[in-house]
This record gives C-alpha cells, structure tokens and sequence, in this order.
C-alpha cells in the first residue's frame, strides 16, 4: 500500500465528512470527469447563456466548471454584470474574485 493510500485511510476514518469533501473538490471522481467531458465536447468550451454567452472559457481552476460552460454560474449575479456592461464603464474592480472568472 503507497503512502498516499494510507494517509487517505486515515483521513476518511478521523474526518470521514471533511474527507468526503476534499475528494469531490479536488479528487473529480470518473463520474464528474465524464460529466465534464461531455459537457465541454458539446459547448465547444464556449460559455452557452447568461451575460458570458459565447465567450471561450478557460478550464476552471477551482469548483465546477460545467455551471461556467452553462452559463448558470452565479446567476444570482447575472442581472448585476448586465447592468454594469450597459453602463458602458472603462473599468470595473472586481474585489475577491477567485480565479477571476467574472
């Protein structure tokens, strides 16, 4: 058995819920992976509704991409981002951005 093998053991057993977690953020289980592939071949990469429509999406660098390719991504947002690009502003400051998707 390699280390990594046994140290996941050992998380799942002490922290079986934070375990959990770390393994779906960062392990991308097949499922996920098929998921993602699919919805990537289908899109073109290309974002398919929302106010990013048709921009070329990078791959996500942390969360779910496929809400990104699907243009459902913070939708809660969406009405904002539309205003700000009717205002027509020179520059907008996204403070806490993450990856920098928006």
């Amino acid at each position: 058995m390699s280390s990594s093998q046994t140290l996941k053991q050992v998380a799942n057993r002490l922290f079986p819920g934070i375990y959990e977690t770390m393994r779906w953020r960062f392990g991308m289980p097949g499922r996920y992976r098929r998921i993602m592939t699919v919805v990537r071949e289908r899109t073109q990469g290309r974002v398919t509704a929302g106010p990013f429509a048709g921009m070329v999406s990078a791959e996500a660098t942390s969360g779910n991409h496929i809400p990104k390719l699907l243009g459902c991504y913070e939708q809660e947002l969406h009405t904002t981002v539309e205003q700000c690009i009717q205002r027509g502003y020179s520059s907008i400051i996204n403070v806490g951005s993450g990856e920098g998707y928006y």
